[in-house]
């Protein structure tokens, strides 16, 4: 299941929260394309995670979106030589996210199962 409940308590709803998450959730379900703003604002939002390890995972109102079985698997590599492994809709999205001085982007490789 993509969706899940991780948090239970009294503020938890029964349900995963309506807006531009489910929507977004439910669109790639449905087997539709993203705009180039929606690939971009997913990446941004899944791409630093307090609450899981693995990018691609959004937390919300404690239920977690779950966006890895839509995205692919990156290697980034910066010009100082740190590398990371990201989830991300496309290479265009990566770029867009770390377009701040200082976070210069030297490769970046897309991982095949």
């Amino acid at each position: 299941m993509s969706i899940w409940q991780f948090a239970f308590h009294d503020n938890v709803k029964p349900e995963p929260p309506s807006g531009w998450a489910y929507d977004v959730h439910e669109r790639l379900t449905n087997g539709e394309k993203l705009t180039r703003e929606d690939k971009d604002r997913l990446f941004d939002s899944t791409a630093f995670q307090v609450y899981f390890q693995s990018s691609g995972i959004m937390p919300l109102a404690g239920w977690a979106f779950d966006f890895r079985e839509f995205l692919n698997l990156y290697w980034i590599k910066f010009s100082n030589g740190d590398i990371t492994e990201k989830y991300a809709p496309d290479k265009t999205s990566i770029r867009h996210y770390y377009s701040w001085p200082g976070a210069e982007i030297a490769k970046i490789v897309e991982i095949e199962d």
